[in-house]
């Protein structure tokens, strides 16, 4: 069994174009079992075990940098190139070196101390294409620092280890020992069609000199518009 309470208060402000969204909370989780290292994997023990952490994050909205493109292109009537910069702070505290005797059975429970920074920036190319407007390319890359290289002790130096503060970045489990960057995530994506999307994320991670990661991935979605559907196109354009 396992109970979470989890409340947390965020709010919103600006300095002139530049935009804060800072949040603070508390975490209060309790499990009725527990693990414990027994040989080479983990035993299930009857001991119940509590986790209890605070939280901050602050996340920095810096102006986007924009241009339009009025010519007509096979992509669209008109182009729209989009420059989005984002900083993320993230403060979490009060897990410390229990993490392993946490049960897994979804992101929540990868919860560690971490005090990192996030930095990312994305190009995003719009399309205008009679009354509708899409994103037909994007390029994001972003990296993240850890002040906190062995996050509160949970690190184990010599196996993979899967925080959420880095489960959240790639599914490259890349935590083998302390390290204070994470590698650079590049993640392109392109709609040349409705519906039709292509993506490649790539990992490349400074230390070895190498791309550790590279998956790609093709979806298709088709729906029937509504009434719901057009109200959103009209606020788009407005």
């Amino acid at each position: 069994g396992r109970l979470r309470f989890a409340p947390h208060l965020t709010t919103a402000f600006n300095l002139g174009p530049v935009y804060f969204v800072p949040s603070i909370g508390i975490e209060e989780t309790f499990y009725s079992e527990s693990q414990t290292p027994y040989l080479n994997y983990y035993h299930v023990v009857g001991t119940d075990l509590v986790r209890s952490s605070k939280d901050f994050s602050l996340n920095l909205i810096l102006p986007s940098l924009q241009r339009v493109f009025p010519r007509k292109t096979f992509l669209g009537d008109k182009l729209k190139h989009v420059i989005e910069p984002r900083v993320a702070y993230t403060y979490v505290t009060g897990v410390g070196s229990d993490f392993d005797r946490y049960l897994r059975f979804d992101e929540n429970d990868l919860r560690s101390n971490t005090n990192e920074l996030d930095l990312s920036l994305v190009n995003r190319i719009y399309a205008k294409r009679g009354d509708q407007v899409l994103e037909v390319f994007s390029w994001g890359i972003e990296q993240k620092r850890y002040f906190d290289p062995t996050f509160g002790g949970a690190l184990i130096a010599g196996q993979r280890n899967v925080f959420e503060s880095t489960a959240d970045l790639s599914g490259y489990a890349f935590l083998v020992g302390p390290r204070s960057t994470s590698p650079v995530v590049s993640t392109v994506r392109v709609t040349p069609v409705n519906g039709l999307s292509i993506q490649w994320q790539m990992d490349y991670d400074h230390r070895m000199h190498a791309i550790v990661n590279s998956a790609f991935s093709v979806d298709y979605r088709w729906k029937k518009c509504d009434t719901l559907c057009l109200d959103a196109r009209h606020l788009r354009d407005e």
